[in-house]
């Protein structure tokens, strides 16, 4: 190990570390349904090594995405009252 590497995400056997959170559910509750929410973590984890996202940037991505182009720089309860409309 070396003081270079302390910077790179823990992974389980090629897997992002942050996908065996459901594999300790499907450990502590064998079930069908676990199964597949542990199946679907790493495959979404997967995907996300895929494009080379972290799970911090990509949530980062999806909430940039969701708010739009258009950035006030004043709260809503700040703006002029003709323009305080919430749906623009």
């Amino acid at each position: 190990m070396h003081w270079r590497n302390s910077g790179n995400h823990a992974q389980f056997l090629m897997v992002d570390a942050r996908a065996s959170y459901p594999l300790l559910l499907f450990l502590v509750h064998m079930s069908v349904w676990t199964f597949c929410i542990w199946i679907t973590s790493v495959i979404f984890f997967a995907f996300l090594k895929y494009k080379g996202y972290t799970l911090p940037t990509a949530v980062r991505l999806f909430r940039a995405k969701a708010a739009g182009k258009l950035r006030y720089t004043k709260p809503w309860w700040r703006r002029p009252e003709m323009i305080r409309t919430p749906i623009e």
